[in-house]
C-alpha cells in the first residue's frame, strides 16, 4: 500500500488507504456485536462501532426458480432503475439492492403467496 493523499499534507505519519480488515477469533468473541460500514464512499473513513445492537431484520432470499417465472425481469428492471440524486456509489448500490430486494418480495407474496412453510 502505498500513502494516500486523501488526508491533509500536515498530518504526522502515514495515511494508509484500508481494504482488508483481519480479526482474530478472540477479538470477535469478545466484540460479537461489532458493526463496520462505509461512511459515503471509498474515499471516506470507515465506521467501526463496538457493542452496535442492529434491528433483527429477516434476510432477504433469492428463490432460484423466479428467473423463470413470467414478470421477474420486468421487476428486477423496474426497482433497479430507480435514480437516487447525490447519493455515493455505496449508498447507490446498497439503495438499489434494498429496493430491488423489496420489490421482488412484494411481487412475489402477489403472484405465488408464501413457498415456505
Amino acid at each position: 500500500m502505498g500513502a494516500s493523499t486523501l488526508g491533509p499534507t500536515n498530518v504526522v505519519g502515514r495515511l494508509e488507504r484500508l481494504d482488508h480488515v483481519l480479526a482474530t477469533a478472540a477479538w470477535l468473541d469478545t466484540f460479537n456485536n461489532h458493526y463496520l460500514s462505509c461512511l459515503s464512499s471509498d474515499h471516506a473513513p470507515l465506521s467501526l462501532r463496538l457493542n452496535a445492537m442492529l434491528w433483527a431484520k429477516p434476510q432477504f432470499r433469492f428463490e432460484s426458480f423466479w428467473p423463470s417465472l413470467e414478470g421477474f425481469a420486468d421487476v428486477v428492471a423496474s426497482a433497479w432503475s430507480v435514480r437516487l440524486h447525490n447519493a455515493d456509489v455505496c449508498r447507490l448500490l446498497d439503495f438499489k439492492l434494498c429496493n430491488t430486494a423489496k420489490a421482488l418480495l412484494a411481487w412475489s407474496a402477489k403472484s405465488l403467496g408464501s413457498v415456505r412453510s
